[in-house]
């Protein structure tokens, strides 16, 4: 859906970040907004859902990531 290089990897760099690249499959609904907002938005989203995976161990990284 993302064929833009830069919007895939704003939409990986969470995974990234945590070293977490190829573990997970991600399904998202994403309505409204142009397809920057919308990479952002599903990188909000990641985030968020990694975050509730493992808050002890994501939550640091991922705020001064600035990603939540």
């Amino acid at each position: 859906y993302f064929p833009n290089k830069l919007h895939q990897q704003l939409i990986n760099s969470p995974f990234v970040l945590l070293g977490l690249e190829q573990r997970f499959d991600v399904i998202a609904l994403i309505d409204g907004g142009g397809i920057s907002g919308q990479a952002g938005a599903m990188r909000h989203g990641i985030s968020r859902a990694l975050n509730e995976i493992d808050r002890d161990a994501n939550r640091a990284e991922l705020k001064k990531a600035g990603f939540l």
